[in-house]
């Protein structure tokens, strides 16, 4: 398990935080599982193709390909926009930061 805070400025006078935990990792050859505890709860896959990094999220039928995943600005937006949830899209993006070592 892993614990972290995810944290998002929705304009300059307006901020969160907020917790979130990370449960059953589960490392493959070429993919990764894990579920996220928050405000929702939310079931990921990472897997690792020529492009970069395929993320899937099928509860939210919602997918796509990213670079790094320490790059938590970029994927904050993307992921934001195709979960089309920014707190939830967020969360995702602060899990993948969290836990880049262990992602194929």
């Amino acid at each position: 398990m892993r614990s972290f805070i995810c944290h998002h400025q929705w304009n300059s006078k307006r901020a969160e935080k907020w917790n979130a935990l990370v449960t059953n990792i589960t490392q493959h050859d070429s993919w990764c599982e894990f579920f996220i505890e928050s405000r929702s709860n939310i079931h990921v896959f990472v897997g690792k193709g020529k492009i970069g990094r395929l993320v899937s999220i099928p509860d939210w039928r919602a997918s796509c390909w990213l670079n790094d995943p320490s790059d938590l600005s970029f994927n904050k937006g993307k992921l934001g926009r195709i979960m089309k949830n920014t707190v939830d899209g967020t969360t995702v993006a602060y899990a993948l930061q969290n836990m880049a070592e262990l992602l194929p």
